[in-house]
């Protein structure tokens, strides 16, 4: 059994039920079914977006602003220059190294070519490096004994330097011994 109340309201077994002013005692024949009425309450309880407005979004689903990444592009390029120094000075690096190593090699070469050393002074070019060698007697006058004939071998120093690129060069000095005595035996040897 339905009892209208005031307002619109009708009452079934203790349960109210509120309707639209003027419904009397059940529903009116004007008023679509219950499922449909709440699906159309639905979409009225939504809020409505205009074009110019956007949902709301976190930190996490912003993009970039122009500023952002302005910076990171600025930020980016200073890395990739001091890379691409990094790099071009270890080449520079690696071409004075092997320069450095051929100039040693040819210095080194030029001092063991010399068997029986004299005194005197020599140079040259070869490639790019240009070389002089200078050989010089070295006095040892704590091996000489006063009333002693002098010993029969000298001393000599013989010192290589090799010059390339205008301010670069190496130098390679050893000391090398040579016998006096006209029979071409070494010193200490027995005859």
């Amino acid at each position: 059994m339905t009892t209208p109340l005031a307002g619109g309201a009708s009452s079934r077994g203790g349960i109210t039920r509120r309707g639209p002013v003027g419904e009397c005692g059940g529903r009116p024949s004007s008023l679509p079914k219950i499922g449909h009425r709440r699906s159309k309450l639905k979409a009225r309880t939504a809020p409505r977006l205009t074009p110019r407005q956007d949902p709301p979004r976190d930190a996490a689903e912003r993009g970039f602003t122009l500023l952002e990444v302005m910076i990171a592009l600025a930020i980016l390029s200073v890395a990739i220059v001091a890379c691409i120094q990094g790099f071009s000075q270890g080449l520079r690096l690696l071409k004075l190294a092997g320069d450095h190593q051929q100039a040693i090699l040819l210095a080194d070469e030029k001092a063991r070519e010399i068997v029986t050393p004299t005194a005197g002074q020599e140079h040259g070019a070869e490639g790019r490096f240009r070389w002089e060698r200078v050989i010089r007697e070295v006095p040892m006058p704590e091996l000489v004994v006063p009333g002693q004939p002098p010993p029969p071998w000298k001393n000599f120093e013989i010192m290589v330097r090799v010059q390339w690129d205008e301010r670069r060069q190496v130098q390679v000095a050893t000391l090398r011994m040579a016998s006096t005595l006209e029979t071409g035996q070494p010193p200490g040897a027995r005859r």
